[in-house]
């Protein structure tokens, strides 16, 4: 009969894992968008040394392991897109029998399959089971460490032990906010088990942790000094929406904000309704139920996921991070798992009722949804395109203030020119002097940095003669007569666009008082500034708008 059990548990996590797969294909032919070439870029520099120098003096804000493993697979695989996204695919997939092998520690083997379930069919797992960044890895790697916890508690094994210390050291150098996952679970584990007999050398494999970390709390801290000095920042303010763009995405089949925090306020409509508002609810009602009927195991699920939850919030109020769900992607797992457990307090009938509805309109939605795949259209591959049938080429110059750093992933030789120029990096640093006047730095040392970025885009001159020479020099000049000159302006930051007249107008009649008004200020001045200067050489030929993206095409005269 235990042969048969485990035949019949292989057949189901193998039907699992095909279903995953089938779901998951589906945006595994989108192109590329801006962070995912960002990947490429950084795993094909030199290993270890030119990624980590990249990481700690351009990057500021990535821990490198997960660029070494790519790294390593461009060179046995090659980088054309499909080939970089079965990389993350393979731990997606393997995320859905360790997920079961998880929960099964909780449950009886058929309850225990719930939580694969539930994540075979998960519209933010599949969304970025094929994104060429860290976060499938650090999934997988997060239902591993809480995997060995239970087995600890339950053996006193200490194989257990050394397997959880290595795992809980390799997340935080693979995405740094799963230091905060770590911290989470030691703190639970701690509170939950205090009278537990082999806490003690828990404790100790912990301060082990602590130690193999202080490279990763060194290189944390040098970021932070840096990134002090930033005269600029894309963190928006916190809200609630955020809070609740997080159970949207994590429980809802219908998710929302996919690549940002979520900003907007929700309205009730039939598709909210039943795509989002009901799971939604349902799920937290079924969490509450699994944390105040459950035992200690749960109890502990339910700390690591909250506290993780609680220390985000507290940085996103003060504006340390963004409050993007793939930030937070460790904890869906355990989100799963204790819905899972609040369905074992309801009759079987309601059970496969749930389960039926989430299933279903979850694979709808991925089936049907193509805004993911034409958001990542829009980054980057329809540019390249718009370009290349414009029959401009290496003799023509390309300006673009965004993403200028990973074009390169689909251009080839015969490509227009496309110096790297990235408006937010440049902007933000106090003292680059391609942007900034010798007297403006000193003015940023000493006084409102608001203000002077208030005066700077009131100006009626440039930015500076540093920045007239450099844009000149770098883009203008280089380009021979009669050939063209296009300047790109992607889509978000298209929206800052206007007249010199209607940006001085907006900026005397609002407060420069957040980050997203001195930050839109000052690009829509910058973008001011580049095709004046342009002007001063070239003739503007054309203006068009492609898929929210809008090109400037000079001609050199």
């Amino acid at each position: 009969m235990e042969s048969l059990s485990r035949k019949y548990l292989f057949f189901i996590l193998a039907l699992l894992i095909f279903i995953g797969l089938s779901l998951r294909l589906v945006f595994i032919d989108a192109p590329l968008w801006y962070d995912e070439a960002h990947s490429v870029l950084i795993a094909k520099m030199e290993f270890p040394f030119e990624i980590n120098k990249y990481l700690m003096s351009v990057d500021l804000q990535h821990t490198p392991f997960y660029f070494y493993i790519l790294h390593f697979w461009i060179n046995l695989f090659g980088e054309s897109d499909i080939t970089l996204k079965i990389l993350s695919l393979i731990f997606s997939l393997c995320s859905i029998p360790a997920i079961y092998f998880l929960s099964v520690k909780l449950f009886d083997k058929k309850t225990a399959l719930i939580a694969p379930l539930l994540l075979t069919f998960n519209s933010f797992h599949i969304i970025y089971s094929t994104e060429v960044r860290m976060y499938s890895i650090i999934m997988f790697l997060s239902i591993l460490s809480v995997n060995y916890i239970y087995d600890y508690i339950e053996t006193n094994n200490n194989k257990s032990l050394i397997k959880l210390s290595i795992i809980n050291i390799l997340m935080p150098y693979t995405f740094t906010g799963a230091f905060v996952f770590v911290l989470a679970q030691i703190i639970a584990v701690i509170s939950v088990f205090a009278k537990c007999r082999n806490l003690k050398q828990y404790i100790i494999s912990n301060l082990v942790v602590i130690i193999c970390l202080i490279p990763y709390f060194i290189t944390i801290y040098g970021y932070h000094l840096k990134r002090s000095e930033f005269l600029l920042s894309h963190v928006t303010e916190f809200s609630l929406a955020n809070i609740f763009g997080i159970f949207q995405n994590f429980l809802a089949p219908l998710c929302g904000s996919i690549f940002w925090a979520t900003l907007n306020p929700f309205y009730l409509n039939i598709q909210t309704l039943f795509f989002v508002f009901i799971p939604v609810f349902v799920s937290v009602y079924l969490i509450y139920k699994a944390i105040k009927n459950s035992d200690k195991n749960i109890l502990l699920l339910a700390l690591i996921t909250f506290i993780t939850f609680f220390f985000f919030t507290i940085f996103a109020i003060n504006k340390t991070i963004v409050m993007a769900p793939r930030y937070l992607i460790f904890i869906l797992p355990l989100m799963l798992i204790l819905v899972n457990s609040g369905l074992t307090n309801f009759k079987k009938k309601f059970l496969i009722i749930f389960i039926t509805y989430y299933c279903l309109l979850s694979a709808y939605y991925i089936y049907t949804d193509q805004n993911i795949k034409e958001s990542k259209m829009n980054s980057l591959l329809t540019s390249v395109n718009y370009i290349k049938a414009l029959n401009l080429n290496n003799q023509d110059m390309v300006i673009m203030p965004f993403a200028s750093s990973v074009i390169s992933h689909y251009t080839d030789k015969d490509f227009p020119k496309t110096p790297r120029i990235e408006a937010i990096q440049e902007l933000r640093i106090y003292n680059n002097k391609n942007i900034y006047a010798d007297e403006t730095i000193k003015r940023f040392k000493n006084e409102n940095t608001n203000e002077v970025f208030k005066e700077l885009i009131l100006s009626k001159n440039y930015i500076s003669e540093n920045f007239h020479k450099y844009i000149l020099n770098t883009f203008v000049n280089p380009v021979k007569k009669d050939h063209y000159i296009l300047l790109v302006i992607f889509g978000l930051d298209s929206e800052v666009l206007m007249t010199e007249e209607d940006l001085h107008n907006f900026i005397k009649t609002h407060e420069m008082d957040t980050n997203v008004m001195v930050l839109n200020g000052i690009l829509s001045k910058f973008f001011l500034d580049i095709h004046k200067i342009i002007q001063e050489k070239a003739v503007l030929k054309d203006t068009k708008i492609v898929n929210d993206n809008v090109y400037f095409l000079y001609q050199k005269r």
